[in-house]
């Protein structure tokens, strides 16, 4: 055959060849690419990890992360089942960390999975982190999620997972997972140094160093039922509470200090009551905490010199939310009158401030003084000028703001336009010009950026895409 004859035969059949492939495919019904089901990811260079690099474990090691997978919700009512709550910025402003739950129409937060999630600011998309084994409360304190003072990782703590209670971190750049220790029982209040090197974890059997680069660990004080603590002066002290039963389950709690270079340990204060929020104030030498009645719900705040042992109350009942500013010299506090129950009479509660920078004369002053309504969970704004706070209004809850010193309060958020209401203190951007608070939308707690006068700025729950892992 002649060499263009060749060609030209070869030239039929492979048209041929791919007519029978369209009829093939045009009968079996499998769909082409563009016809494929399902959404279509878009390729680029901030796409996720994979579900291996999130895998929690020390080393090699690997473990299945409990949960579901995010936006898994199958049905349309199970997306209107999601609440969003509990908001932290990074330091940078860029990202923010909230807590998730999910589940059925109907459920209670009980029933439903827990997780963190971060949404990114600049790309406007949200991803999981992480699923919870624990509860909501332990989610509300600030030693829960930790953020590194450069925003490189995220550390946190879980309990009642497969191998326990556990402490995890998470690096911000490749958003992978690191198990740092896990234990059966005890394992709490991780608390990161300021160079971001090292962290002080409680087990079962004392407090341990763990240095964050090299993953070793050396136990620093011995002994039982030990839990809140913080580093001291310089970071060459611990402050920590200890079960001061027995059996160190009893529900008193000693306050003590440990020298890191002497070894000494000495007992500050003791209670018939738990210790919680211990914060130490670096600029006026002093250690903040609250007195707690786990059994009625009571908080009582104290300021403690820990070179002369001297203690000041400063509540002079029960308190419902506080925040220091960031130098530590004012504190504001919602404070119910005098020899009210928890939940009871909440309507009387008022905003104190209290100014520290003068540790020899601690003075009050009563910011809103309203009647009627009762404020709650206030937030000092990072440069201290502002006071955002939650307002119980006559049919629901509002969100307000005002100036440090009392003057310009302003509605942010009507009870008309959210009924329900956020269970976490609204969370300032690190510039202090925008809030991020939950709020109740029709059934469901979305996650909202406003500025300060009250303009919703972004809709996280409803306008950031979700990140597929």
């Amino acid at each position: 055959m002649h060499f263009q004859q060749k060609k030209n035969f070869l030239w039929t059949i492979r048209g041929a060849f791919f007519v029978l492939l369209f009829l093939l495919v045009s009968c079996t019904g499998i769909p082409t690419q563009e016809e494929a089901p399902g959404p279509q990811e878009t390729s680029t260079q901030e796409d996720p990890p994979s579900e291996e690099q999130l895998a929690p474990g020390r080393g090699e090691e690997t473990a299945e992360v409990p949960g579901q997978e995010p936006g898994q919700a199958e049905t349309e009512e199970d997306l209107k089942a999601m609440d969003e709550w509990c908001p932290s910025w990074s330091p940078d402003g860029s990202r923010i960390i909230f807590i998730r739950s999910s589940g059925p129409v109907g459920s209670t937060q009980g029933e439903r999975k827990k997780e963190i999630w971060i949404a990114d600011l600049k790309t406007e998309k949200q991803r999981r982190l992480a699923s919870l084994n624990s509860e909501p409360k332990y989610l509300y304190r600030s030693s829960d999620l930790i953020w590194s003072s450069d925003g490189k990782f995220l550390v946190y703590q879980d309990e009642g997972g497969p191998k326990g209670n556990a402490i995890y971190r998470i690096e911000m750049e490749k958003l992978t997972r690191t198990e740092l220790a896990t234990q059966t029982d005890l394992l709490s209040s991780p608390s990161l140094s300021s160079d971001n090197s090292s962290l002080l974890i409680a087990k079962s059997d004392g407090v341990y160093l763990l240095d964050l680069e090299t993953g070793e660990e050396q136990r620093k004080i011995e002994g039982k039922g030990i839990h809140d603590m913080v580093w001291g002066k310089e970071e060459k002290e611990i402050f920590f509470t200890q079960a001061n039963g027995t059996d160190f389950e009893g529900e008193g709690e000693d306050l003590l200090i440990m020298d890191l270079e002497s070894q000494e340990v000495k007992k500050l204060a003791s209670y018939q009551l738990h210790i919680q929020s211990l914060t130490y104030l670096k600029e006026i030498d002093r250690l903040f905490y609250v007195i707690v009645d786990r059994g009625r719900g009571d908080q009582i705040t104290a300021l403690l010199d820990p070179r002369k042992t001297e203690i000041t109350q400063l509540s002079p009942g029960i308190v419902e939310g506080h925040s220091l500013s960031q130098d530590g010299k004012l504190l504001i506090q919602a404070e119910y009158p005098q020899g009210a129950a928890p939940g009871e009479n909440r309507r009387g509660i008022d905003l104190f401030l209290i100014d520290l920078s003068d540790v020899a004369k601690v003075t009050r002053t009563n910011l809103t003084n309203s009647k009627g309504t009762g404020e709650i969970r206030p937030s000092f704004s990072p440069d201290g000028k502002r006071i955002a706070f939650q307002v119980l209004a006559e049919q629901g809850k509002e969100l307000w703001v005002m100036n440090a010193d009392g003057t310009e309060q302003t509605r942010l958020l009507s009870q008309e336009e959210f009924p329900n209401f956020f269970w976490c203190p609204p969370s300032w951007s690190p510039d202090s010009q925008l809030l991020a608070s939950g709020a109740n939308q029709g059934g469901n707690d979305d996650l909202l950026i406003l500025d300060t006068q009250g303009k919703v700025v972004k809709n996280i729950s409803q306008e950031f895409s979700i990140v597929k892992e």
